[in-house]
């Protein structure tokens, strides 16, 4: 709050990695979470074994980042109104998850118990495809993942964030079924960015007329957009949904940007470290 220009939610956490891109804490655990290695945020734990085995990023990473996107969807203030409201009723005491969904629910009037529990209950994450029929903007969700043969088919209700080129104020949605228009039309000549600030939890994919508009404005967006793009731009590259050249076209507006996690995340993409090289042993010498 202090400190906005730290940017505190898009800095690298861990050291860069000569094995794995390792980018904002976000974008490190989707890309574990994509995978089919992956598990839900909740699961029963029965064993010392299990438990010692929850302790990882999906945990508490991806824990964080469902926070952070129903802060995003409820508002700072209602946000808070309800943890205080899940502490005073639970100080003292053990809770559940429920609670504090029930809390949040009570407070901000809106359905947070049933919006949350798929994204704790349930491994992976969504991918929303973004496309436009006029001045129309459609909506569809499906699970997305990087090497993953048949993976279980899932869904979720997504708490949608979306800016407009020239309007200041973002707009959401929550996308409650596999497909879904936005109430907003928007002239087919203007830009649309899904998830703004890099809040939510999900993948965007925009069909090539959004994309190509979104290229044009990329260079005024913020940092955290810009990020986003990069990152939701990378991810089908991996996949083997995209060409490379889907990434560097977007990569090569960037390239005169100030924005040190911006250059983080390109650097991360292209360079890969290695460790340092071990001096051969000396024999000794008589």
């Amino acid at each position: 709050h202090f400190n906005p220009e730290w940017a505190e939610w898009l800095r690298r956490s861990v050291p860069r990695s000569a094995t794995r891109r390792v980018g904002s804490p976000k974008d490190a655990e989707m890309q574990s979470d994509a995978r089919s290695t992956t598990h839900p945020v909740q699961r029963e734990i029965k064993t010392e074994a299990q438990a010692n085995s929850a302790f990882d990023e999906i945990t508490y990473q991806k824990g964080q980042s469902i926070i952070r996107m129903l802060e995003s969807f409820l508002g700072d203030d209602v946000f808070r109104d309800g943890i205080r409201k899940y502490i005073a009723l639970h100080k003292y005491s053990n809770t559940t998850t429920a609670d504090l969904w029930d809390a949040l629910t009570e407070v901000s009037g809106k359905p947070i118990g049933e919006i949350a529990p798929a994204w704790t209950e349930q491994p992976g994450f969504p991918l929303v495809k973004f496309s436009r029929d006029g001045n129309t903007l459609k909506l569809a969700q499906e699970r997305f993942t990087v090497h993953f043969e048949n993976p279980p088919a899932l869904q979720w209700q997504i708490p949608l964030t979306y800016g407009v080129e020239g309007v200041p104020t973002p707009n959401s949605f929550l996308l409650r079924d596999k497909s879904a228009t936005l109430p907003t039309e928007v002239p087919n000549d203007r830009a649309v960015k899904l998830n703004v600030a890099d809040a939510g939890y999900y993948r965007v994919a925009y069909d090539d007329a959004s994309w190509q508009l979104l290229l044009k404005v990329v260079g005024g967006m913020s940092e955290a957009d810009q990020l986003n793009l990069l990152t939701d731009a990378r991810a089908p590259v991996e996949a083997g949904a995209q060409p490379l050249a889907h990434y560097l076209e977007l990569a090569g507006k960037l390239t005169d940007q100030r924005h040190p996690n911006v250059f983080d995340q390109l650097i991360d993409t292209f360079v890969i470290t290695h460790p340092p090289p071990v001096a051969p042993a000396v024999p000794p010498r008589f």
